[in-house]
């Protein structure tokens, strides 16, 4: 399965972390899964529940971007 996420109005360096830190702790929390951050997308690759539970957590991340602009 295959998910793309458009990260609209996002300060990237922000959202992904500096060299995609933040994408890369991630994806090492899901090593059956593929996250590739391309522009202001992301894709998500993997089993329907990887990818499922990937998505939860990055649409978790962007709301608590869009409310404190940061993620940490």
């Amino acid at each position: 399965m295959e998910k793309h996420i458009q990260l609209d109005n996002v300060a990237l360096v922000d959202f992904l972390g500096v060299a995609n830190t933040n994408i890369r702790v991630l994806a090492d929390a899901f090593p059956a899964s593929k996250i590739v951050s391309r522009g202001h997308n992301i894709c998500i690759q993997g089993s329907t529940e990887v990818v499922d539970k990937v998505q939860k957590i990055v649409q978790a991340l962007l709301a608590h971007y869009r409310q404190h602009t940061l993620v940490r």
